[in-house]
């Protein structure tokens, strides 16, 4: 084709194997998540916390990239590059570009549960100590719920997302491609 940039694209849009996805990991980390929680201990609780908000990370990011993708996808044949690094940020850095990502019917609700579930996060993790048992596990049901409600809207939001790349990947690239191969 043209450039790196283009072979790049289409063969990352070609491909929906290769579109931006959970870590396998996530599913086991689930679990662990779960069975921490029917612990009904204080320490299974928080771990419970701490695990699914890693999760909800993890998903967050995924959004990002898909997003990415999307816009990438759509601008071709011009380029972008995005400066975003997953790696050292902290929460609120991916949740605010999260919120710079394309737009979906869920979004806003998806980040006002991701906000809640951080807010009762920070809460355990930086005042367990004058919190009592009952109230970590009352959180910790709050936690659990919430996450239920965040895991449906992002099921929502990459849906939508892949259904936008699929079509373009459809109705743009492989016509494009076909276009190639016919000379």
């Amino acid at each position: 084709m043209e450039d790196k940039y283009t072979d790049e694209l289409f063969e990352k849009i070609l491909n929906h194997q290769s579109w931006p996805n959970f870590p396998e990991i996530v599913s086991e980390l689930q679990t662990i998540a779960i069975t921490s929680f029917k612990k009904d201990t204080t320490e299974g609780y928080v771990a419970s916390i701490l695990i699914f908000h890693q999760i909800i990370e993890e998903a967050l990011k995924t959004l990002i990239k898909l997003s990415e993708l999307l816009v990438k996808a759509h601008i071709w044949p011009s380029e972008i590059e995005y400066q975003f690094n997953e790696e050292r940020k902290m929460f609120g850095q991916v949740l605010g570009e999260f919120e710079r990502s394309i737009d979906f019917k869920e979004k806003k609700e998806l980040i006002n549960v991701a906000r809640e579930m951080n807010g009762i996060r920070i809460g355990i993790v930086h005042k367990l100590t004058s919190r009592g048992v009952g109230d970590v596990k009352n959180e910790a049901d709050k936690f659990r719920m919430l996450y239920s409600k965040f895991m449906e809207l992002y099921g929502k939001g990459e849906d939508s997302y892949i259904w936008m790349l699929d079509d373009l990947r459809r109705s743009v690239y492989m016509g494009f491609q076909n276009d190639l191969t016919v000379d």
